[in-house]
């Protein structure tokens, strides 16, 4: 008997994306999810930029500090 696989069972989804969050959240990344002003996370809706992960990460790579928590 000769296994055939139903094409709309793998699609992008199952064959790329999925196995990318698997692997990055094993590297220590955190998913957020879709972002939108109803969820609590402050970012700009210009650039899509997550400002408070971006200015944290940013003052980790550029002690000390060079822009004030509260500037934005």
């Amino acid at each position: 008997m000769k296994y055939t696989a139903k094409k709309e069972h793998f699609n992008e989804a199952t064959r790329v994306q999925i196995p990318a969050l698997i692997h990055l959240d094993r590297l220590g990344y955190e998913y957020i999810g879709k972002v939108s002003e109803h969820n609590g996370i402050n970012y700009d809706h210009e650039t899509n930029i997550l400002t408070d992960i971006f200015i944290n990460q940013f003052n980790i790579l550029n002690s000390p500090p060079l822009i004030p928590r509260m500037a934005l």
